[in-house]
């Protein structure tokens, strides 16, 4: 399979993946490989081999940070002019990204067979509602386009901004074979939970179009006929195999929250203290007042990723949430599209049973709902916290200029 194919053509879930599975599994983060497209599996040497690959990543980061700290000239270049808060910002992103890192991956491995079994189980039904409903037309391609490009573009994007964002903090050409150990891993470290955000909006998206299709084929199969006595049994032969397909894809949603809990909570909180950092540095450049055009551009391009995942996956939740409840309102309304109601009631009755015992939606970590409400929580905490950091740095500057001026007068 040539690589325009892998990219953009798709005849299965996973090749609308594909690259996505791709950079997890070469960032240490996932195990699993995609066979010709068609098959996702995992393998003891693919698994020996992801525990590699973490091991040689965070080495090399921690390598090359003990060769800035150890060697004095690399040190007083990269982080000796930095203010004591700004030097706790970046030691805050070192620990915490390394933490976040470890912690996704580590969570993948002990969810791997339930992930494994939720790939197959939403193919599978893929297959069994084209049988059924022949009329259907699975468009992975679209999906294979939007999700393969976006991730061959944030992989590349990550390693661009995150080398040139070290080699921006060290300020001198001394210990490059130092900043390109440190760059690389980092941005693999930082790329690996990021792309794992993105296949849990994946997973969101892929279960929103679902419920979208029943929603049509419930107005193809209900909404242009007429009730009559001899279709009353073919159509609620096609209702409780949509209500099937709808309870099955609704279970769904528990599975692919348990799965990536961790994913979606730890990355939410990654991106929230990367903002809070990259947003105090832009204030640190504003308030050195040195600072060229370029720096605060390329502070704001190392932001944008960030943003644009947390709205994707507050977007995402809404869109699935709406999706399944359009489905809801559509059953409870079929009982108009029959002569005798009484024969779909106990159907329909069982069925609103069913849903106020399963009312699913989609989850950051096990608590926080995945709706637009996300957004409005995240960007007040980086305000709130930002304030606190700016406040600290107005105050240090309070009393460095105390202390030389008290220095002043004791010298005359």
């Amino acid at each position: 399979m040539s690589l325009k194919q892998r990219l953009f053509a798709a005849n299965t879930i996973h090749q609308c993946l594909y690259v996505l599975y791709f950079v997890l599994h070469h960032t240490g983060c996932l195990c699993f490989k995609i066979e010709k497209g068609m098959r996702i599996y995992y393998t003891r040497w693919s698994y020996v081999y992801t525990n590699i690959v973490r091991f040689l990543l965070l080495a090399s980061f921690m390598g090359g940070l003990a060769i800035k700290v150890k060697d004095e000239e690399q040190y007083e270049a990269m982080v000796g002019h930095l203010s004591p808060v700004s030097k706790f910002v970046l030691c805050f992103e070192c620990t915490i990204s390394t933490l976040i890192y470890t912690q996704i991956a580590f969570s993948f491995d002990f969810k791997r067979m339930k992930h494994l079994a939720y790939c197959h189980r939403l193919q599978s039904l893929d297959n069994l509602l084209l049988k059924d409903f022949p009329c259907v037309q699975w468009n992975y391609d679209k999906s294979s386009r939007k999700f393969n490009a976006l991730g061959s573009f944030v992989g590349f994007y990550f390693i661009g901004i995150s080398l040139g964002f070290v080699f921006y903090l060290s300020h001198c050409s001394c210990g490059w074979q130092s900043s390109i150990l440190i760059g690389f891993s980092y941005a693999c470290m930082t790329c690996g939970p990021g792309t794992a955000c993105f296949l849990f909006v994946a997973g969101m998206d892929m279960i929103r179009i679902r419920f979208r299709l029943i929603y049509k084929l419930l107005q193809i199969s209900f909404g242009t006929s007429r009730p009559s006595l001899h279709g009353d049994v073919t159509r609620l032969r096609k209702l409780k195999l949509l209500q099937y397909y709808f309870q099955e894809y609704s279970s769904m949603i528990p599975t692919i929250n348990e799965i990536f809990s961790n994913v979606s909570g730890t990355g939410s909180f990654h991106d929230f203290a990367m903002l809070t950092n990259m947003g105090f540095m832009l204030f640190s450049l504003t308030m050195g007042g040195k600072a060229r055009p370029y720096e605060y551009i390329y502070t704001v391009l190392f932001m944008v990723p960030r943003f644009y995942k947390i709205l994707m996956i507050a977007v995402y939740g809404r869109l699935a949430l709406t999706s399944r409840r359009n489905c809801d309102h559509a059953f409870f309304q079929m009982g108009d599209y029959f002569s005798k109601p009484h024969l779909v009631r106990e159907n329909l009755e069982s069925f609103l049973h069913w849903r106020m015992h399963n009312n699913y939606y989609f989850s950051i970590g096990k608590i926080i709902r995945c709706d637009l409400s996300v957004l409005f929580m995240i960007f007040n905490s980086i305000a709130n916290y930002m304030i606190i950091l700016i406040q600290l740095q107005l105050q240090q500057n309070t009393i460095s200029k105390t202390m030389r001026k008290d220095v002043e007068l004791i010298s005359t």
